[in-house]
């Protein structure tokens, strides 16, 4: 388990832990949204709107990727905040060492 790392100080494990349940409780849902961006998941039939020939269509719809596309060109990275002055210099540290910036 990642909260049970080597290396990790005792003192991080439950917030390690908390970051990981928040994850894994938001992951299903996550994936779900993955797979409508690359184009995994099949349209629904509903029996009104695809014609009965056409139900084993296997049709893309790249809707979803493109409304998550523009909205990341129009959107810029500019770090995080946190109230404790020395978190934040780490995560301006780690953000600066990992070129988050750049990557955004």
């Amino acid at each position: 388990m990642v909260a049970s790392a080597d290396g990790l100080r005792g003192e991080d494990r439950m917030l390690v832990h908390s970051l990981v349940k928040e994850w894994h409780d938001h992951y299903d849902r996550n994936l779900m949204r993955h797979c409508y961006y690359v184009m995994h998941n099949r349209l629904v039939d509903l029996g009104i709107s695809i014609p009965p020939k056409l139900r084993n269509l296997d049709a893309a719809c790249g809707w979803a990727q493109k409304t998550v596309d523009v909205m990341v060109e129009h959107s810029i990275f500019d770090g995080y905040t946190v109230g404790d002055e020395q978190a934040q210099a780490q995560l301006d540290a780690i953000t600066r060492r990992n070129k988050m910036r750049s990557k955004y």
